[in-house]
């Protein structure tokens, strides 16, 4: 039953395929049209599930559907407008697919690598200490990765024009990288300074008492969003200036570097050890990230508000 269930949510990936022509959309900035489509597909799932609910089902199988329902709005949508912007052809040879793909499937790769090591612990954490401390844990990490939307949002409009600065240049990035750094450092290290404080506040008003003990997790893990905000700069930085292989070496080491460190600090520390195996896998990204864009691209990091601004020879 479970397995057929896990199968039934998978099917809702396949309608994410049509709605990747809506990159056009990231690509000229205009995410109006990305933001819309977002937006329909949730108010499908929600009235869907609403219907549901009215109707007094209980079964999961339904709600999985209804939750399907989200990414099919979403991505046909998506690829309807698209269609509108450009032409949708499905005749590229075989030399433009090959080339394509060579850029792609590091990528690719280095985005898995990272679901690994982002999420591998509470995978970890069933066998070792039991569906209670996963439950516990989950609860903080649920708090964080909302937080974590913050990049996650402003890196879409900053990819497109990282590409397009790069393209002219390293001196005409400097500028708009080091703005964004400083925006993304404040805004995490504002959370990072405040949660471990609240953390017990945090959790209560989200979770009912029983999910107390996960409050010195979630002060833990609130340490590793400045690292992960300012991750973020420097990871489009080498995939704008086309390292995506050198990005996918730096996911591979933080990930085998996570799934070690929980062997030996779950056992141990249970969720805190989970916590603070996080935290240490992100200052791992940040700090190869860095290394690495300072290296092949010569762009500085600075947090100072300077008007001269320069450029590494490389």
């Amino acid at each position: 039953m479970r397995f057929g269930l896990l199968s039934l949510a998978a099917l809702h990936l396949f309608f994410h395929a049509p709605g990747g022509a809506s990159a056009i959309f990231h690509v000229d900035m205009a995410f109006r049209w990305v933001v819309t489509a977002s937006l329909s597909g949730q108010t499908a799932w929600l009235l869907g599930t609403a219907v549901l609910a009215v109707l007094d089902v209980n079964g999961p199988a339904p709600y999985l559907i209804a939750f399907g329902l989200g990414p099919l709005v979403t991505g046909f949508l998506g690829y309807l407008w698209a269609r509108r912007r450009v032409t949708i052809r499905f005749d590229a040879t075989r030399a433009e697919r090959s080339r394509l793909w060579k850029q792609a499937w590091p990528a690719g790769i280095s985005m898995t690598l990272a679901s690994l090591y982002f999420y591998v612990d509470t995978a970890m954490l069933r066998p070792m200490m039991g569906e209670v401390a996963v439950a516990h844990y989950s609860a903080a990490y649920r708090i964080m990765t909302f937080v974590l939307m913050v990049p996650v949002l402003v890196s879409q409009v900053v990819f497109p024009v990282y590409s397009r600065l790069w393209a002219k240049g390293a001196a005409d990035l400097l500028p708009f990288y080091r703005r964004t750094l400083r925006l993304l450092f404040s805004a995490g290290v504002m959370v990072t300074a405040l949660v471990p404080g609240l953390r017990a506040q945090v959790i209560g008003l989200v979770y009912p008492p029983e999910y107390g003990v996960a409050a010195d997790a979630l002060g833990i893990l609130s340490l590793a969003v400045v690292l992960v905000f300012c991750a973020y700069p420097h990871v489009h930085l080498l995939l704008a200036a086309g390292h995506q292989r050198t990005m996918m070496l730096i996911s591979a080491a933080a990930a085998g570097f996570n799934v070690v460190a929980n062997l030996w600090a779950i056992p141990r520390y249970g969720i805190e050890g989970a916590a603070w195996t996080t935290v240490l896998t992100e200052a791992i990204v940040l700090m190869g990230a860095v290394g690495v864009a300072v290296r092949l691209t010569g762009v500085c990091p600075s947090l100072a508000a300077s008007r001269r601004q320069t450029t590494r020879r490389v």
